[in-house]
């Protein structure tokens, strides 16, 4: 996994550290303020400011990480994209499984939302008066904490999720279920790329992309995103044409 290193030891840029180091020292002046409140006698008046303090130092430490990993993420697309979306080979379809996964981008994006409704909740939590009123804000806060829950379950069916084809065809292998689609039953297979229209950009500016696997109705069996290692994605692609008979086609939508 490229992206954990990277959200640890990753690349020290100046946003990096300039953040981090302004969330820490909001964070060290809370604290200072608190223990003065304290040493004079006026605790009730310190507790807040500690709390503040605490999500000053852990908002550093989301800081410090999320950048991190947003850098893994930049290197990995750029690492997918080199691979991937390089002009298609004609080879002949291997002989074991081609064995692939879920990208870290993917499984980043669903994490996004567990950590968005943690972070309203404890929010909301700590401070009710956002909602004006603490009958509105503790509900609220416990339906996010469930949402987190459920999204939490979410982001680990994404790592557990596999793909394997074979000459029979490719199977999906989910949390809960797994799905098998037979070459036999595929009439076309088209790579999608889907592009923002944009006044900057001729082309557009680039969303997704994703193989749509059809049946001879029309009817979509199957969709994928980009899979890794994208060295074993390109072999799949590579290997489409020799399995189902049809090429891989190349399609534009304009959003």
């Amino acid at each position: 996994m490229i992206l954990l290193p990277n959200a640890i030891f990753g690349k020290l840029s100046p946003m990096r550290i300039g953040l981090t180091l302004l969330c820490l020292l909001w964070g060290a002046t809370l604290v200072a303020f608190a223990i003065a409140k304290a040493i004079r006698g006026k605790v009730r008046d310190a507790a807040p400011l500690g709390m503040m303090a605490l999500f000053g130092f852990l908002l550093a430490m989301g800081i410090w990480f999320s950048i991190g990993w947003w850098q893994g993420k930049l290197e990995e697309e750029r690492r997918q994209a080199a691979v991937v979306r390089a002009p298609a080979e004609v080879t002949a379809p291997p002989a074991a499984p081609i064995e692939m996964r879920r990208t870290s981008r993917d499984i980043g994006n669903t994490a996004t939302w567990p950590i968005g409704f943690l972070i309203a909740a404890i929010g909301l939590a700590f401070y009710p008066d956002l909602l004006r009123s603490r009958w509105l804000a503790y509900p609220v806060a416990a339906v996010l904490l469930v949402l987190a829950t459920g999204m939490v379950f979410a982001v680990r069916g994404e790592r557990r999720e596999r793909f394997r084809a074979d000459a029979d065809g490719i199977e999906v292998r989910g949390w809960q279920a797994t799905q098998r689609v037979a070459w036999k039953d595929v009439a076309s297979v088209t790579m999608v790329e889907a592009r923002r229209v944009s006044s900057t950009h001729t082309g557009g500016d680039f969303l997704s992309r994703h193989l749509s696997l059809r049946s001879k109705g029309g009817e979509e069996l199957l969709r994928l995103e980009e899979l890794a290692p994208p060295e074993e994605f390109r072999r799949f692609l590579n290997a489409i044409p020799g399995w189902t008979g049809h090429p891989v086609q190349e399609k534009t939508e304009r959003r």
